[in-house]
């Protein structure tokens, strides 16, 4: 009874009816073929033809190696969180325009990905991360100065299942008439002149709407997506199809990129970045990086998939790990933590890393600043016990000789 133990995926294919072993010609030219029963074909995933005008003409490429492959994570909403329990413990210093070098200085040494200042696309995604935040309404100006949270707008998202705080997130960005992603692509520079400019959610509505046409989980060469949008909707961000009056410069150059010919260097690169970044920072899309002889990779993730209105099941929610309360009054928990558990961690603890895991430091001073706010050692003792496996002794004592001190002092 073979079909117990198959050895391969394609025995499991085989003993399931999805594929069928046959053989043709005959002598020397015999071989075997392996095909697809007619029972299944109403089952299988139908790709969009250009030539039916249905979607984008371009086709599979065969999956990168892991090595390569950059799939789409949860580090933007992590770093949502760091940010709000950054503001919440620090509150944000403001200069001129935004946020205070010195207090960016400090945050980015929380986030996800490692912080270069030289490096444009990570200034973009702190400038989009800070965007969300503020189109979100999170963001208050206090009466000292400083940058606050709004309470219960925080809250609301904070209780969120994570599914639905992706997707918040993903509509925010999607509906956001501030956020000109023409302007935030590193090689071009978007000039104050000129009679005509971009509608922002035009271009991303004209593009998510190809995008919905690839097929989920497919791996699809960007060369060759890109070819395809401009093959069959090169003026998806300029409906008039007038490629002149729009003041657009080339960074390294300084030239102004006019006329159709300039479209790899205008929209190319548009999609060049949003794959990379705003679509691959929101969950929407897997990446590879490019290897000798291949091109840099994308594939349509589940998420994306049912953002863009695919009826696809939804992904499976790995569990969340347990909080771990040390002997040395640490407190850490795992990237995927539900960010509500990780931002009350942030009003009795002080930050100490971000990876590979979130540890915090349970202090005098972090105590003191969690009593001023009504909290207390017992109310912190509640909070860990159900989410941790133990708590040492030695923790709860201090978090009752705490809590007692409180009292005393009330």
């Amino acid at each position: 009874q073979p079909w117990f133990v198959p050895e391969s995926v394609a025995e499991v294919l085989y003993y399931y009816g999805l594929i069928g072993r046959g053989f043709k010609g005959a002598g020397q030219q015999a071989h075997t073929i392996v095909y697809l029963p007619e029972d299944i074909i109403p089952w299988l995933p139908h790709p969009h033809s250009g030539e039916e005008g249905e979607g984008l003409p371009v086709l599979m490429t065969p999956p990168p190696p892991k090595s390569r492959t950059m799939l789409a994570d949860d580090s933007l909403l992590a770093d949502i969180g760091t940010l709000l329990g950054y503001i919440h413990t620090e509150g944000l210093h403001v200069d001129g325009d935004g946020p205070a070098a010195e207090d960016i200085e400090r945050l980015v040494t929380r986030l996800q990905i490692p912080f270069d200042a030289e490096d444009n696309d990570l200034n973009t995604r702190l400038a989009l991360i800070l965007h969300l935040a503020n189109r979100l309404g999170w963001l208050r100006r206090g009466d000292d100065g400083l940058i606050h949270l709004t309470g219960n707008r925080v809250y609301h998202f904070l209780e969120k299942t994570r599914a639905e705080q992706r997707q918040t997130l993903w509509e925010t960005w999607r509906e956001s008439a501030e956020w000109n992603d023409l302007c935030r692509v590193p090689e071009l520079e978007c000039a104050e002149t000129g009679t005509a400019f971009n509608d922002p959610l035009q271009t991303r509505s004209a593009l998510l709407r190809l995008l919905s046409t690839l097929q989920p989980g497919v791996w699809y060469s960007q060369a060759d997506v890109i070819e395809a949008i401009r093959s069959t909707e090169a003026d998806f961000q300029r409906p008039t199809g007038n490629y002149d009056t729009w003041y657009i410069r080339d960074t390294t150059t300084q030239e102004f990129l006019k006329g159709f010919e300039q479209w790899d260097a205008v929209e190319g690169a548009l999609l060049r970045f949003l794959f990379r970044g705003p679509l691959h920072w929101l969950g929407a899309l897997d990446i590879a990086e490019p290897s000798a002889g291949d091109d840099f990779q994308i594939s349509l993730s589940q998420w994306g998939a049912r953002w863009l209105g695919m009826d696809v099941p939804q992904p499976h929610e790995a569990h969340r790990g347990f909080i771990a309360v040390n002997e040395d009054f640490t407190v850490s928990m795992g990237i995927d933590a539900p960010l509500a558990a990780r931002f009350r961690v942030e009003r009795f603890a002080t930050w100490q890393a971000s990876y590979p895991r979130y540890v915090y430091q349970i202090n005098q001073r972090s105590l003191q600043r969690a009593a001023a706010e009504g909290i207390t050692g017992d109310r912190i003792t509640a909070f860990l016990e159900p989410r941790a496996r133990s708590i040492p002794d030695k923790v709860i004592s201090a978090l009752q000789r705490h809590a007692r001190s409180v009292a005393a002092g009330a």
